[in-house]
């Protein structure tokens, strides 16, 4: 689960889960090299509540900082994983070199210390 789906200032994250669940609906993110994407996917009937849910997530997310540090954990074992499978090194390196000095350069996962 995403750092987001935590809670908001207006809804806990039982609230959040509840609310989503009740409708029958899947929340959902992704990150690539380019976006980082928030979805849901819901009955047509529901679209106006689950754009309510995910913008309150977007602009309203407690980013507590236990949480913070918990998904800092969470990173750096995908970053472990992600070392030991040789296609994704080598795409990582063709864009370190690609588009050096850009943000498309870097990795989706960022650099193990912040400078």
């Amino acid at each position: 689960m995403t750092i987001l789906f935590q809670g908001t200032k207006n809804r806990s994250q039982t609230d959040l889960e509840l609310e989503v669940e009740n409708m029958g609906a899947h929340l959902n993110a992704y990150t690539s090299r380019e976006q980082t994407v928030y979805y849901a996917k819901v009955f047509s009937k529901d679209i106006p509540k689950a754009v309510d849910i995910l913008a309150d997530i977007i602009q309203n997310s407690l980013l507590g900082e236990a949480e913070i540090e918990r998904e800092r954990g969470v990173i750096l074992r995908e970053m472990q994983e992600v070392d030991t499978q040789l296609e994704e090194v080598v795409f990582d390196h063709l864009h370190a070199t690609a588009y050096q000095g850009t943000p498309l350069g870097r990795t989706i996962l960022g650099p193990t210390h912040v400078k």
